[in-house]
């Protein structure tokens, strides 16, 4: 068993330097403490009171200054394993990120190539068909004119035809 007071005094530090109640929590479960214990230690840590002030007091167990330097040392131990761990997870998911990051940008780049692909094609496939059209305009309006030179032609002839026609039919009369 570990010494209250040293553990009071560790958890004092932690929170002092930032450290949040899960991590406390974590700590205080593996130097074994049960529940009860932890929530005591962080309430008074924190400046409230312990929770076995409230009922009977329990007297606490002297240990000797070889073991309150022990424990104090496997707890700084563990914080210092949990700030590694902490480390590499960050360390883990910015890398990741960063590939992400770096994927995301690769397929932004391809789909500015492709509109700069559809963009350049499409206007030149565009003016090509439309040059076409309006040959093929052009052809329809020349023949146009020419259908109505002829219809115009034809119907001069014609009346010329039925002209005579009348004057020969007139003129036997």
């Amino acid at each position: 068993m570990v010494n209250k007071e040293v553990v009071l005094s560790t958890v004092k530090k932690m929170y002092e330097s930032g450290i949040d109640d899960e991590t406390v929590k974590s700590t205080l479960r593996d130097i074994g403490l049960e529940d009860g214990e932890m929530q005591s230690i962080m309430n008074e840590a924190k400046g409230g009171i312990p929770a076995e002030a409230e009922t009977a007091p329990e007297p606490a167990p002297e240990a000797s200054a070889g073991e309150v330097h022990a424990s104090t040392e496997e707890i700084k131990q563990q914080i210092e394993g949990m700030k590694e761990d902490n480390d590499l997870a960050q360390t883990t998911a910015q890398n990741q990120m960063d590939e992400h990051s770096q994927k995301v940008d690769e397929v932004h780049k391809k789909v500015d190539d492709l509109h700069t692909k559809i963009d350049s094609s499409a206007p030149s496939d565009l003016s090509q068909g439309i040059r076409q059209m309006d040959r093929k305009l052009n052809t329809l309006e020349a023949d146009l004119g020419e259908v109505k030179a002829n219809t115009s032609a034809l119907k001069s002839i014609l009346q010329k035809i039925l002209e005579t026609n009348r004057k020969i039919l007139l003129g036997k009369k």
